[in-house]
């Protein structure tokens, strides 16, 4: 399918929901996909709500040890990376609507920075002078301190 202007796009969003299993996509709105097809399921819906073509890339130094480490380095830390996400498609915009995993690391009832017993904000000073210390360090390097 070819692209609209986005002033042609439909009024209404259209929701798409990913399925994800390992860190791949597998399904669109729920129905199986094969990698191929799920990129042209993508470009078909896509098309109609006036995104650019979806294309999925990797730059491979296929014969590089590099390569290889990075694939087992990907395959581990994508073991559980399982679940879904929802966009929203909007004249020309994909926003994320939802996300859902058995393996999210958000908790509601530590999401509050005010009032959670995990987190202390005099964290953050912390953080902030130890980042800060790197620029500050560069910064020396480069006036010669």
């Amino acid at each position: 399918m070819m692209s609209v202007y986005p002033e042609d796009a439909p009024n209404q969003p259209e929701y798409v929901k990913i399925g994800i299993e390992s860190g791949l996509p597998i399904s669109v709105n729920g129905k199986q996909l094969s990698p191929t097809t799920f990129l042209a399921e993508l470009n078909e819906i896509g098309g109609s709500m006036e995104l650019a073509k979806l294309t999925w890339f990797r730059i491979d130094l296929w014969f590089d040890p590099l390569r290889e480490s990075m694939d087992a380095f990907m395959q581990k830390i994508t073991e559980t990376t399982i679940g879904s996400v929802t966009l929203k498609l909007y004249k020309g915009s994909a926003t994320v609507a939802s996300r859902k995993s058995p393996y999210s690391l958000y908790r509601q009832d530590i999401s509050s920075f005010e009032s959670g017993k995990i987190y202390d904000q005099a964290d953050a000073a912390v953080f902030i002078r130890l980042y800060g210390l790197l620029m500050r360090v560069r910064a020396m390097l480069e006036q010669g301190i």
